[in-house]
């Protein structure tokens, strides 16, 4: 079986990856509850599959590094 794909000139985007991405916030040593500021996590089936096919094929771009970004709650 063989792949037609397109030249890489023609192509808007190097991969395509439908499904969820599950946010984790982590409230750090407190509780949820009376927490006020957390940090988020991403993650999800689909996402680290995505992202570890993109690692795999070396897509030509620098790789983001995993986010863990502080919010606040308020």
């Amino acid at each position: 079986m063989s792949l037609n794909l397109r030249p890489a000139s023609e192509c808007a985007l190097d991969q395509l990856s439908l499904g969820e991405v599950m946010l984790r916030l982590d409230p750090g040593e407190g509780r949820i509850r009376t927490a006020r500021r957390f940090t988020a996590w991403e993650g999800g089936g689909e996402y680290n599959t995505s992202r570890g096919l993109r690692k795999c094929l070396a897509c030509g771009r620098p790789c983001a590094p995993p986010s863990s970004t502080t919010r606040s709650a308020t």
